[in-house]
């Protein structure tokens, strides 16, 4: 390989850091939405398991995973797991900021949008930002994935 791209948390448990040459901001590689969060599925009428699981939600973290997953909803169903999409929010005290990456299967055309708000319109952010996505093509690309 000319080169390989690791999640510096896997080299960094690994005990090999020293081999990390960079590391790239949100503006270069948007990651996948909800990347790097961890969650408990449980069954939908486990009251017991939720209250569980409320005790140690880190409440900053679950809002901006809603956000992230809020952008993917707004496709629908026309998503599949060939899909290049990938939205990283960021919350800092009420404000919070969307940035999206969406490309064909090859890589070809790419739309990059983001957004910035406050928690209270949540929606009305994503909203806006799905509209920019949808104005420069984002369904046509998604509809080259479906075909590739």
């Amino acid at each position: 390989f000319a080169g390989v791209v690791l999640a510096s948390a896997g080299l960094e448990r690994l005990e090999l850091s020293q081999e990390i040459t960079a590391h790239f901001s949100v503006q270069e590689i948007v990651p996948a939405a909800g990347q790097g969060i961890i969650t408990i599925e449980t069954l939908a009428g486990r009251t017991d398991v939720h209250a569980a699981a409320a005790l140690i939600t880190h409440e900053p973290t679950a809002i901006v995973a809603r956000c992230e997953r809020a952008l993917l909803h707004r496709f629908d169903q026309r998503m599949d797991c060939y899909t290049s999409i990938a939205a990283h929010a960021v919350l800092s005290d009420d404000a919070l900021s969307l940035s999206v990456f969406l490309s064909d299967p090859a890589g070809v055309r790419a739309i990059r949008a983001r957004s910035a708000g406050r928690i209270s319109g949540m929606d009305e952010l994503v909203d806006q930002l799905a509209g920019k996505l949808f104005a420069e093509g984002a369904l046509e690309l998604i509809g080259s994935s479906a075909t590739a």
